[in-house]
């Protein structure tokens, strides 16, 4: 088992891109602030994406392999 120094709830299924799995995650309860966590197969570490300024996270979001480069969509309303 490998622990995360930043205690989080992953939400959704996840995206394999060159080793790393991406997966969107409640980091505070509280609050509902969600974030995209990196794990990285190889070195099994854990690393939080910090999201694009004006960028926000929505259950509709869904993580995708955009050329290698991890990208997301959102369902507009």
């Amino acid at each position: 088992m490998i622990e995360c120094s930043i205690p989080h709830q992953p939400t959704y299924d996840g995206i394999c891109i060159d080793g790393c799995l991406y997966y969107q995650a409640i980091v505070d309860r509280g609050s509902r602030v969600s974030a995209i966590i990196c794990f990285d197969v190889r070195s099994e570490k854990f690393s939080f994406i910090k999201k694009a300024l004006g960028a926000a996270l929505w259950r509709e979001s869904t993580l995708v392999d955009y050329k290698g480069r991890l990208g997301t969509l959102t369902y507009g309303r």
